[in-house]
């Protein structure tokens, strides 16, 4: 179940927030849960207040004094809660899965460079179906956050963390260092091999061609 996985995402800090939006009567039109550093909608639950969705998930009672649950409203400085946005652009995960610190991560090439994104952000995206796109969106201060959306209609918001530090970048320069010299080593053996190939088959490379 979707908020199962939000609430895995909270527990580790035991905090969360109900973001509640209300129609010009003060009627709730709609909610969602700040997890961390995620914005996921609440769908298919009535509405609630912060004391209940503790009990949503599952938080025994003798545990609730542990948490921080608020009721806020939404701060569209920071992110916007529609479908659509203007100006928002798509963006691409890079096939690969990065671990550090004991936590892996996501890496999403944005028009700002590379983001890491905890995977466990992505973990409440993944259900109903499990197929949602990437989008990057600029806020007032103009720093900029995703939106994963299935179709039109958008299923989380995920804010970049702070995780580089210098000595994350040390290890990965060498890694890229150490692979690119890897990886022409492997096109010069190759080179030798095909070469070798040919004088053994009497094939020059003109003849090839």
């Amino acid at each position: 179940m979707k908020i199962k996985r939000i609430a895995a995402i909270c527990k580790p800090w035991k905090r969360v927030e109900l973001i509640t939006i209300h129609t010009d009567v003060r009627e709730i039109a709609a909610q969602y849960i700040k997890a961390g550093n995620a914005i996921y909608p609440v769908r298919g639950l009535p509405f609630m207040d912060a004391g209940q969705l503790l009990t949503v998930f599952d938080i025994p009672l003798d545990k609730r004094g542990d948490w921080h649950a608020e009721e806020c409203r939404p701060d569209p400085d920071r992110y916007n809660l529609e479908n659509i946005a203007e100006g928002e652009k798509p963006v691409e995960m890079i096939p690969i899965s990065l671990e550090w610190d004991d936590r892996k991560f996501q890496p999403v090439k944005t028009s700002r460079g590379v983001l890491l994104i905890p995977v466990e952000l992505f973990g409440p995206l993944e259900l109903g179906g499990g197929m949602y796109d990437l989008f990057e969106r600029k806020n007032s201060y103009g720093e900029i956050y995703l939106v994963a959306k299935q179709g039109m209609i958008l299923q989380g918001i995920i804010f970049p963390q702070e995780v580089l530090t210098e000595k994350f970048m040390e290890i990965f320069r060498a890694l890229y260092h150490g692979t690119e010299e890897s990886y022409e080593g492997t096109l010069e053996r190759d080179a030798i091999r095909l070469e070798e190939t040919r004088r053994n088959l009497g094939i020059s490379e003109n003849e090839e061609n």
